[in-house]
């Protein structure tokens, strides 16, 4: 049985790009993708991810503070923090 991924990123097309990768592995399965912070969690409880792959920097509602929800939502979902910025 495939891992189930959420995906959490702002920039379509980056989020297009990284759904069509992960789905191109056969013990990975892409099952919900969001383009805000405040999306994470409703999405997360619909389909039960095992993952969460969450931009760090979202509208609405960070990454940091989205996936700390999360965590006490869903437990069983790990979360995953990526970004493309430099913070420094």
């Amino acid at each position: 049985m495939p891992l189930k991924v959420l995906l959490a990123e702002d920039m379509r097309i980056l989020r297009e790009a990284l759904a069509e990768l992960l789905s191109q592995e056969d013990d990975l399965e892409v099952v919900a993708s969001v383009p805000a912070g405040d999306e994470i969690v409703p999405a997360a409880l619909a389909w039960r991810p095992d993952v969460a792959v969450i931009d760090i920097d979202l509208p609405s509602l960070d990454g940091i503070s989205a996936a700390a929800l999360l965590r006490e939502r869903l437990p069983s979902c790990r979360s995953l923090i990526l970004t493309a910025h430099h913070r420094g």
